[in-house]
């Protein structure tokens, strides 16, 4: 059997319109509160009588005496027993110790852990003793000789300081059915099971009460007040005070009756109400909150008084004016005996009246549970879920109704489930128990039991609290709870917290607590609103704070989203902002002036350590300067630009201040990096006049590695170069220092990141014609980058005529680099030196590429020749004919010399050339002999293949396919060396067979002359006989069967 809610939460409409406004902007909560029975099996197997649940260990009483003990978490045997005239039954808090008491006055003692422990004992006065003395007290002046026990209050029991002692201590407190007395019972169960109890009566309610039920004790302690219920249907007695333990109170109690204070309801004749008082702890351990009792007027209901001051200064506690003198606080009345109908409607009055959800007038709840939100109404056929939290006001500041007592829309609106309203056969129910350790909640009837389970409580609950916060009739203490209730409900949707914050800073900023405000509005993520809200106090100092602490806050738990980053950027430019002003205004104390700008100067430090997004925008980062700067604070601006590697900014402060090598520095510093590259390109132009040596060197420095370990510059080189033509040696910022900076530079460039540039090499290389030769000479040979023909230019423009002579050769101009060779200088006259032009002509003589035409090569070593007859030396012009190998001959050069320099000069020569033509001529004849020898020795070979010849008959066979060579026109060869005749298509196919041309040429045995001139297979046929030539060689080599693959074992 289940029954489930069908009703919804609702707020009230007619809130305050600011409140009202707020909740409209606020996202409606999707889930609402759900409520469920569900049937729990039980081992009774007769009518329920009492029963009670902690700590997941449930107790049943039967109508019959069958008691029945068993852990609902753990699978073992439940305890049972029988009791005789039984009535109630009891579990303390740990679930450990089980008390049955009889009508009969007996008192049954069992240990739900050790099932063989048990006793039992009568609720009677008699002497004990109390904390170990003997103590005797006078007979009380009323009393019976049989006590039934109708409640228990467990008391806590000091833990023993003897590790080794294994008895089990039990204290409580018995109210009795009648007589109103209130029994100290102390149990003691032994090692060995033994149980020893004993019983004193300690109090005795005054005499009116003889005749009620004492429905219920309990025991809280208040901050340092010890607080005690007695209840009755009638009244409820309240004692509180200092006391080192509830029994000094009780006994103080006992002798000061008047100390005990008293509310009493009005007397009906209705009997339902069972009167008694139930705390609400939110677990095992934990201090109740609340506390609800069933009278028989209604429900009184209030909040323990818990201090407020754990979150507040000293100074801003007092301003709540809270005190711990009572115990609790805002006690109110639900007078369901009192329901009224709206006096504007009276036809909602009539029709509410006869609506199967209003709560009967005239018959009160048997008893209340409580839960954090609700309060649960059990009556004999009903159970009904109240959304109002106990110790809550009925109603909120926007409610439009008036006077103390509810009215019937109100109730029915906040009814949550009311599961047998509609039920026609009504259950019989006769409890409700609350497991606050498991957090179960159970009802049980006659014949049946229910766990009532509740999902989702605290949603849409934070409204409730919220609309209490913010009424202004209620205590400053009173609305500082309702407000940390509506945050600790609502703290984990941002939407609500955020209302809930706004809201409850504007309650501490109109009563003064301005630090708390601030803590708790820094927590809102509403900051537009908070922040037009501070503007409008008028305030500096609260607003600072307030920014501050909101940015503190942000910085430590916000998450890394751009809204957040957004906001954080915003408050530290606000920050700056106060501080400045601030500092400003503190100048008129030097001191204070120099603290400000110091603290100032660390925070921004300390900002940017942590958070480094913040200053990635260059907009943002400029705000941040101007700000600095607006205030006539330009030490502070720079140190900022420092700090985050503004590098233009730092760039334009020092050049505008001439310092310009301390730009150079912060261009080699902070501008390494591909987005900062721009910035050698803007101010190099100024910086390479004033400091060239330190630029160069910084720009050295801007290089990174590729993926392979390359070095290579990042800067592009080609856009430099026009800087760099503005430059000259002079511009050193050391006279001491010469050197072309560029040309270092560029050198640097070329080797250590192998620059590659065309462009690059002709500027280096034109630099080095106007001013470093040996550079450019070693450079010509070295590159490979540079334009030729540019070089060739700037050498000739320069006169570097040496270095021209390998630029005319590499254009393949060889004529020109010999003549230019040879105009480089004159020999000298009068020694045997060589002449180094000389020298340099015949290099490249010799270099002179094989293809070119003889007639060329001869005109180039003529023209060297006769150059050298020119300068008047013919000793070298016969070493030039001496060192073309064959190309120049003396007669060549005869013409342009004089007879008696021929007779002096070239006798020698000349009778060694006229030997060198006789050896020729001989040469010649002997190779004419052998070339007539050859020829006929051909044509005797040719004569002997005409006279080869071989017979067939008509019958013969093709040795490969058997058949008559002969029939048909097919063509066939016949191999006069052994006379074998085949089919020249059999033969190709033979050869085709054992691998074709490809199987002669992998043969490395064959002769290399074997297969000249053979392109096909079948020349390959006509070479050699296919049956016994090379053929039958490389056919050994071919297995005679291949294995089938059935044969195979794999």
């Amino acid at each position: 059997m289940a029954f489930s809610s069908g009703r919804s939460s609702s707020t009230d409409s007619s809130s305050s319109s600011l409140l009202y406004r707020h909740g409209e902007e606020g996202e409606t909560e999707a889930l609402a509160p759900h409520f469920e029975l569900t049937t729990i099996m039980h081992e009774l197997e007769e009518p329920i009588l009492s029963m009670d649940s902690q700590c997941d260990v449930m107790a049943l009483l039967g109508e019959k005496g069958r008691l029945v003990v068993r852990d609902t978490v753990q699978d073992i045997t439940p305890l049972t027993a029988a009791i005789r005239n039984p009535y109630r039954v009891f579990l303390d808090p740990t679930g450990s110790h089980t008390l049955v008491a009889a009508t009969d006055g007996e008192m049954y003692y069992f240990s739900s852990r050790q099932r063989k422990v048990s006793g039992h004992f009568l609720l009677q006065h008699r002497a004990g003793a109390r904390d170990g003395a003997m103590t005797v007290t006078s007979a009380p002046l009323l009393t019976t000789s049989n006590n039934v026990a109708e409640c228990v209050c467990w008391l806590p029991v000091k833990k023993t300081k003897e590790p080794n002692l294994t008895t089990t201590k039990v204290h409580c407190l018995v109210g009795t059915k009648l007589g109103g007395f209130v029994f100290e019972v102390k149990i003691d169960v032994g090692g060995d099971g033994a149980v020893k109890a004993s019983c004193r009566q300690c109090l005795q309610l005054p005499a009116g009460e003889f005749q009620s039920s004492l429905a219920s004790i309990q025991v809280e302690r208040v901050n340092s007040l010890w607080l005690i219920f007695f209840s009755t249907a009638a009244r409820l007695y309240r004692a509180e005070g200092e006391a080192s333990c509830p029994m000094d109170l009780i006994e103080k109690v006992a002798k000061e009756p008047e100390i005990l204070h008293i509310r009493e309801s009005s007397a009906t004749s209705d009997v339902s109400a069972r009167g008694a008082v139930v705390l609400y702890q939110p677990g095992v351990g934990m201090p109740a909150q609340s506390y609800a009792w069933t009278s028989t007027s209604g429900i009184v209901h209030g909040l323990m008084n818990r201090s407020i001051h754990h979150d507040l200064s000293k100074d801003e506690a007092a301003i709540f004016g809270w005190s711990g003198a009572t115990a609790v606080v805002n006690e109110q009345l639900l007078a369901l005996t009192k329901v009224k109908q709206p006096p504007h409607d009276a036809g909602a009055f009539s029709s509410s009246s006869s609506s199967s959800h209003a709560l009967p007038q005239t018959k009160m709840p048997m008893e209340v549970a409580l839960t954090a939100f609700h309060m649960i109404l059990l009556y004999n056929d009903r159970l009904v879920v109240l959304n109002h939290p106990a110790g809550l006001t009925w109603r909120g500041s926007s409610s439009t109704l008036h006077g103390d007592c509810p009215y019937a829309c109100e109730i029915e609106e906040r009814i949550r489930f009311d599961p047998f309203r509609a039920t026609r056969k009504l259950p019989e129910l006769r409890g409700i128990v609350r497991d606050t350790a498991a957090r179960k909640i159970y009802i049980f009837g006659k014949n049946i039991l229910w766990e009532l389970q509740v999902e989702q409580e605290h949603r849409q609950q934070w409204w409730l609290f919220l609309y209490r916060a913010v009424n202004r009739n209620e205590s400053l203490p009173l609305r500082k709870r309702f407000f940390q209730a509506a945050y600790n409900i609502s703290k984990y949707r941002a939407s609500s917290k955020n209302i809930v914050q706004l809201l409850r800073g504007k309650f501490l900023l109109q009563i003064g607590a301005i630090q708390y405000a601030t803590d708790i509005l820094a927590d809102c993520d509403r900051f537009e609103d908070i922040y037009d809200l501070l503007v409008s106090l008028r305030n500096y100092k609260v607003l600072q704070l307030y920014v501050e602490k909101r940015y503190k806050l942000l910085s430590k738990y916000a998450l890394d989203t751009p809204v957040m980053q957004t906001q954080l950027a915003c408050l530290f430019a606000l920050i700056v902002m106060q501080r400045l002003n601030g500092t400003t205004r503190s100048e008129v104390s030097e001191k204070t002036s120099v603290e400000a700008t110091a603290s100032l100067n660390a925070f921004i430090e300390q900002t940017i350590k942590e958070k480094p997004a913040l200053f990635k925008s260059r907009s943002y980062n400029d705000l941040i300067a101007r700000l600095l700067e607006g205030q006539g604070r330009p030490e502070l601006a720079l140190c900022f630009a420092e700090r985050i590697k503004k590098a233009h900014y730092l760039l334009t402060y020092y050049v505008s201040h001439g310092n310009y090598i301390q730009a150079a520095d912060v261009l080699s510093t902070l501008a390494r990096r591909t987005e900062t590259l721009e910035l050698w390109y803007e101010f190099s132009p100024v910086l390479m006049k004033k400091c060239p040596i330190r630029l160069t060197t910084a720009m050295l420095r801007v290089g990174t590695r590729d993926s392979q370990g390359g070095a290579y510059m990042l800067l592009q080189l080609e856009r430099l170069i026009p800087i760099f033509i503005q430059y000259s040696p002079e511009m050193n910022e050391d006279p001491s220092n010469g050197e072309h900076q560029v040309i270092i530079f560029l050198e640097r460039c070329i080797n250590k990141f192998d620059c590659v540039s065309t462009v690059v090499h002709d500027y280096y290389l034109s630099l080095l014609a106007q001013h470093d030769g040996e550079r450019l000479e070693e450079f010509l040979e070295s590159s490979l980058f540079y334009s030729v023909d540019f070089a060739l230019r700037r050498c000739l423009e320069a006169r570097r005529y040496r270095q021209c002579v390998g630029l005319y050769r590499r254009l393949h101009l060889y004529e020109d680099a010999i003549r230019t060779a040879l105009e480089c200088s004159d020999p000298t006259h009068g020694t045997d030196e060589e002449w180094p032009a000389l020298r340099v002509a015949k290099d490249v003589l010799r270099s002179l590429p094989n293809s070119m035409e003889s007639s060329k090569v001869k005109k180039l070593w003529l023209i060297v020749a006769q150059s050298v007859l020119e300068k008047g030396n013919a000793r070298m012009a016969l070493s030039v004919v001496e060192d073309s190998g064959g190309v120049l001959k003396l007669e060549d050069i005869l013409g342009d010399i004089s007879d008696s320099l021929v007779v002096q000069e070239f006798k020698d020569s000349i009778c060694k050339s006229l030997d060198a033509y006789t050896s020729s001529i001989a040469a010649l004849r002997d190779q004419q002999l052998e070339a007539s020898q050859i020829s006929e020795n051909l044509k005797q070979e040719i004569a002997q293949l005409q006279d080869r010849f071989g017979y067939i008959t008509t019958r013969q066979r093709c040795m490969l396919c058997h058949r008559l060579l002969l029939r048909g026109s097919a063509p066939y060869f016949i191999y006069p060396d052994c006379q074998h005749a085949v089919h020249e298509a059999c033969a190709v196919s033979k050869l085709e067979e054992i691998g074709g041309l490809e199987a002669f040429l992998a043969d490395e045995g064959l002769p290399r002359q074997f297969l000249e001139g053979v392109t096909s297979t079948s020349d390959l046929a006509q070479m050699e006989c296919v049956l016994c030539g090379e053929a039958s060689i490389i056919e050994i080599d071919i297995p005679l069967f291949v294995e089938h693959h059935s044969w195979s074992v794999e």
